[in-house]
């Protein structure tokens, strides 16, 4: 699952899926959360392909 918030990360982590967290200037400041709760951190979905 791929997501910018932390409200949708997490449930996603809990259900077991892989989440990928998206750098989102609105999100900034829950950066370091997400980059613990998510099997990985990306700044640009480009960064998928």
């Amino acid at each position: 699952m791929v997501d910018d918030s932390m409200g949708a990360l997490k449930p996603a982590k809990e259900a077991g899926m892989t989440t990928v967290g998206v750098y989102d200037g609105f999100s900034r400041d829950n950066e370091s959360a997400m980059r613990a709760l998510a099997d990985r951190y990306i700044y640009n979905l480009k960064e998928l392909l």
